[in-house]
């Protein structure tokens, strides 16, 4: 116990200035303002994903980037925002290794996939995620840049999704025994720049009990 609570006493100490196993965050967004029209729900369908039409000039450079990670870019750009969790999972990933010209051609598209899947499906997808790649897919949304309004519209148009990546309170990062956690309180619930770490504290999981700040 003692060996345990020593090692998150290192931890602790690291976590308090750092988001921890989420990503740095790379896009600053402003904050968002509530009127009614930009906070009205963009409607999709499958005629802005992918075309599965071949293009007679070849591949793209987001359909060769897809393919060196084992996802056929428009087929399981598809799957994915009809609820294909594997096809989901997949998509993300590819969107967060584009560059260059791929990261031009997937732009926007996330935005379409988690509208076409809807808040419910999106929310229980990312609910079975780990807290990394929950925060991969956060920043991912947030750099998509077809709502500049995000924190305020998906609020009011995916409020489960929004209470599971937007949460002023954290509390993961388990001790190997599984009695222990790290809960960290967030200055902005919004990963906006200037947001920080407030305060984080070492506490015992079952009783959430704090036996270290």
């Amino acid at each position: 116990m003692r060996a345990s609570l020593i090692f998150f006493a290192a931890v602790l100490t690291l976590v308090q200035y750092s988001l921890g196993e989420e990503p740095a965050v790379s896009v600053a967004v402003a904050r968002p303002d509530s009127t009614p029209s930009s906070l009205e729900r963009l409607q999709f369908s499958d005629d802005d994903l992918p075309s599965l039409e071949k293009d007679p000039a070849g591949p793209s450079e987001i359909d060769e980037s897809a393919l060196r990670e084992g996802f056929n870019y428009a087929k399981g750009t598809r799957r994915a925002a009809h609820g294909d969790s594997k096809a989901l999972k997949k998509f993300f990933e590819v969107a967060q290794h584009a560059d260059g010209a791929a990261a031009e051609s997937i732009g926007g598209v996330p935005t379409v996939v988690y509208h076409i899947l809807g808040d419910e499906k999106f929310a229980a997808f990312l609910a079975a995620q780990p807290l990394s790649y929950q925060a991969m897919v956060r920043n991912i949304i947030l750099g998509d840049g077809r709502i500049p309004s995000i924190g305020a519209y998906l609020q009011r148009n995916f409020p489960k999704t929004s209470e599971l990546l937007f949460r002023q309170e954290i509390v993961a990062w388990f001790s190997p025994d599984g009695r222990y956690a790290i809960r960290k309180l967030f200055s902005d619930p919004l990963p906006l720049m200037g947001s920080k770490v407030e305060r984080a504290e070492l506490i015992e999981k079952e009783t959430g009990r704090v036996s270290l700040t």
